[in-house]
């Protein structure tokens, strides 16, 4: 069989990925309730859980992006009591809802309708007050189907 298609520009990265190498901080936490898919925005609920937001986050609100596991998630999901690794600063590729261009802060969605919205989805605004600005998160390139994103910890 013959390759008919090639491309010497593959994707830079996958949603969810770390999108610089070196040493990450990284939390490891459980899923409190829910679905969330990597790439997604949580915050910490508790001891050990996160899950995503049902407020606004606030500046007190601490949180990060769920990251892809490279081995055993063969559905692209975590749901309920699954372990899932949060990256709380450092670079990972996102998807958006909507266009987004380089430098701009971004929105967290923490409450869906019926457009197929999901919640922890990264935007551009506010969306009719569905999704709230979230401190310490800004995007590095622009795009939608992958942006690198900058995560920051909050104050």
């Amino acid at each position: 069989m013959t390759q008919l298609a090639y491309t010497n520009a593959p994707a830079e990265g996958v949603v969810g990925a770390v999108a610089t190498g070196g040493i990450k901080p990284v939390i490891v936490s459980r899923i409190a309730n829910g679905v969330v898919r990597p790439g997604q925005y949580v915050i910490f609920a508790g001891t050990n859980d996160c899950q995503h937001p049902s407020a606004a986050p606030v500046a007190g609100n601490k949180g990060g992006i769920a990251l892809r596991k490279a081995y055993g998630q063969s559905d692209g999901v975590y749901a309920d009591n699954e372990p899932v690794d949060i990256l709380i600063e450092g670079e990972v590729w996102v998807a958006t809802e909507n266009a987004i261009t380089a430098y701009q802060d971004v929105f967290v969605r923490y409450a869906s309708g019926g457009g197929g919205s999901q919640l922890g989805a990264l935007r551009t605004n506010a969306d009719t007050s569905t999704a709230a600005q979230v401190t310490g998160l800004r995007t590095l390139t622009a795009g939608t189907a992958l942006v690198k994103l900058e995560v920051r910890p909050a104050a």
